[in-house]
């Protein structure tokens, strides 16, 4: 068996083989339970994936932000403008 490389939080194949041996259980099941346990962690995200998934989001959303803001202030801008050229005619 292997040790899990990837994450910081990586999965110590060997630790949960000696731990499982000596609560009684049989080295071939050990061996067993942990290879299911380190594959099946293996497409978990860890929090730094999700940290970086939520500082790309914030930059995504505060862009998007920035772009409405503008748009609006252009139709105001837009709107005041079409207002006094109005207020000319009157």
């Amino acid at each position: 068996m292997t040790v899990h490389a990837g994450a910081k939080d990586e999965f110590d194949t060997m630790a949960a083989v000696h731990t499982l041996e000596a609560a009684g259980v049989e080295r071939k099941h050990a061996e067993a339970h942990a290879g299911v346990l380190r594959r099946s962690r293996s497409g978990l995200a860890t929090k730094v994936d999700l940290d970086n998934l939520e500082r790309r989001l914030l930059t995504q959303i505060d862009a998007r932000m920035e772009r409405a803001e503008k748009r609006a202030l252009a139709a105001l801008v837009t709107a005041a403008a079409a207002a006094i050229a109005a207020a000319k005619y009157l």
